[in-house]
This record gives structure tokens, C-alpha cells and sequence, in this order.
């Protein structure tokens, strides 16, 4: 809750809110080395299930308030806030994951959202205003621009290929340059200190060649995990019983925007800006084997309600009104 008031000859108020939230919550089913066992032994119960289940619910209520009076009046309220919560739910590729009924990776993220932003002003002259931002989620997109801002279009691929290619030249002069690694050779003798030293910086250049990365392996790292609410099945699942792999988010959004104003003048405007970019994904680019269904399903439900009003009244009275709202959200399974 924020809110300012102000009174006088002349009164000015103002009233700010910002919310600021940020998290990554995760389930993941993996080891460095990317070989996790799970249930790889015999004699099990007939009702084992393995269960990765990552949840994240957000609850925000903010009120904005801004009131002023006097011979001249001038109020105003601005709310502005952003929401980036990640949620994933994982099997890493590699991991073996056994169960002798259900395997399930299930990802859920909720949100709701109030914002009420408030604003009145009165006076001989009467001037109010009362500004909304909300941003939520994370677009997935590539772009790039140029030195006059302008959009240079197949970003991902000339940013990739780019990167890729500065990779591979960089390793290139490490491994066979002038005075790189590349450039020891043996004297026939295995014992000696050159053969051992021409060994050693071989295995060294071919480690750092295969590590080098290029433009595929960018790309796929880029991708790997999308922003939003995402369930990952990339290792090797085996269930007696059946394999799920869902994602759920669920957006509630309520954002209320208003101001009045009055005097000999008045005048004011009220704005309300929505900006959605929420992303469910569900993924099995892994190995599966089921006895019973196999389910890959990705759920985004967003309800959003946006009331925008403004008043002004006086021997002169001047009001508007804007609402914006922007979605750009993702489904995919």
C-alpha cells in the first residue's frame, strides 16, 4: 500500500509503487555428468511411481493512492510492476528413471495479480493522473538491431552462426597455429621429453576441438528451457503404469486505473498498460516406454480483467482514458 496526500495554496502529491519479483523454481531429475539411475534394481513394490513436480504460486495486491487540494490541486498515483517466475520440471538427457506403476514430471505456476491505482485532485484548478504498468512473464524471441535501431531480422541465426564461427576460429588458432599446440611433434622415441610433450599437447587439442562449440550447439543451448512454466522429459523413462508430462500455468490478473479531478479547471487522464508474455511447454524428447498412456499436455489459462476510468469536471474539464494490453504468450507440447 502506497499513498500521499497534500494540501495548501498549492497542493502536490505524488504516489509510487513498484513491485519487482524474479524467481526460477526447479525439479530436476540429473547429476553432472548427466547419468543419474533411478530404480534400477529389481523386486519393487508394484505401486512405485517417481514423481518430479515443481510449483510456484504468487499472490500480489498492490494500492496506490494520491489525493490532493488547494487553490490548485495536483495529484498523482503510478503502479508499476514486473513478474518473471520460471518453473520447470525435469529428467535430464541421459538419466534412466524405472517405475513399476506412473512416472509423472509436472510443472504448475500460478499467479495472481490485483493492482488498484488511485488518483484525485480538486482545487480551483485541479489536475490529476493515474498510471498503471504491469509486465509479466518472459517473451521467447531473438533479435538483433542495428546502429540506427532498426531490426536486422534472422537474428538467431546471424547471431548463432556469428557466435559459432568467432568459436571455432578462436580454437582453430589455439590447436593449429603458429606457436599453438598443434605445433609439437614427436623424435620417434616414446620416452623422451619431446614424444611426451608432443602426447600431451595432442590430447589437449583434440579436447579443445570437440569442446568448441558452433552454431547448432548455441542454438540448442539457447533453447534448452523455455522461459514460463515448462515439464522436460530428455532421459529414458520406463513406467509399468503410465508417463505424464505437463505443464500448467494459470494467470489471474485484476488491474483497476483510476483518477478524478474538479475545479474552475479540471483536468486529468488515466492509463493502464498490460503486458503478458506467459509460456507453457511441455516436452519427451527422451526415450519412452509405458505399459499404460503416454500424456504430453501444456495448459496456459489467463483471465484478465483491465477497468480504466477517469472524470473531470469544472468550467473547463479535460479527461482521457487509455487501456493497452499486449499478449505475445506461448503454448507448446
Amino acid at each position: 500500500i502506497v499513498a500521499a496526500g497534500a494540501g495548501g495554496f498549492v497542493g502536490v502529491s505524488g504516489a509510487v509503487g513498484v513491485t519487482l519479483i524474479s524467481s526460477d523454481t526447479l525439479a530436476q531429475i540429473g547429476d553432472a555428468n548427466g547419468s543419474a539411475q533411478i530404480n534400477t534394481h529389481a523386486g519393487a513394490n508394484a505401486d512405485q511411481s517417481v514423481f518430479v513436480n515443481a510449483a510456484n504460486d504468487v499472490n500480489v495486491q498492490t494500492f496506490v493512492i494520491g489525493i490532493a487540494g488547494g487553490f490548485v490541486g495536483v495529484s498523482g498515483a503510478v503502479d508499476v510492476g514486473t513478474i518473471n517466475n520460471n518453473v520447470t520440471a525435469k529428467v535430464d538427457s541421459g538419466a534412466t528413471v524405472n517405475a513399476k506403476d506412473n512416472i509423472e514430471v509436472d510443472a504448475v505456476g500460478i499467479k495472481n495479480i490485483t493492482g488498484i491505482d488511485v488518483s484525485g485532485a480538486g482545487g480551483f484548478v485541479g489536475v490529476g493522473g493515474a498510471v498503471s504498468v504491469w509486465s509479466i512473464g518472459t517473451q521467447i524471441q531473438k533479435s538483433t538491431k542495428d546502429q540506427d535501431g532498426k531490426d536486422t531480422s534472422n537474428a538467431g541465426g546471424n547471431a548463432d552462426q556469428n557466435a559459432g564461427d568467432q568459436a571455432q576460429s578462436a580454437t582453430g588458432t589455439v590447436t593449429s597455429g603458429n606457436g599453438s599446440l598443434g605445433n609439437f611433434s614427436g623424435d620417434g622415441n616414446s620416452s623422451s621429453n619431446q614424444s611426451r610433450l608432443a602426447d600431451a599437447t595432442g590430447t589437449a587439442t583434440g579436447d579443445i576441438n570437440s569442446s568448441a562449440p558452433d552454431a547448432g550447439k548455441i542454438a540448442a543451448a539457447e533453447s534448452a528451457t523455455p522461459a514460463g512454466t515448462t515439464a522436460q522429459m530428455d532421459g529414458t523413462a520406463t513406467a509399468g503404469g503410465a508417463i505424464g508430462v505437463k505443464a500448467n500455468d494459470n494467470l489471474h490478473v485484476t488491474v483497476a486505473t483510476g483518477q478524478v479531478s474538479g475545479g474552475v479547471v479540471g483536468a486529468g487522464a488515466s492509463v493502464a498498460i498490460l503486458s503478458i508474455d506467459d509460456n507453457a511447454s511441455a516436452q519427451a524428447d527422451g526415450t519412452l516406454h509405458a505399459g499404460g498412456n503416454i500424456d504430453v499436455d501444456a495448459t496456459l489459462t489467463e483471465n484478465v480483467n483491465l477497468a480504466v476510468i477517469d472524470g473531470a469536471g469544472g468550467f473547463v474539464g479535460i479527461a482521457a482514458a487509455v487501456a493497452v494490453v499486449t499478449d505475445t504468450s506461448v503454448t507448446t507440447a
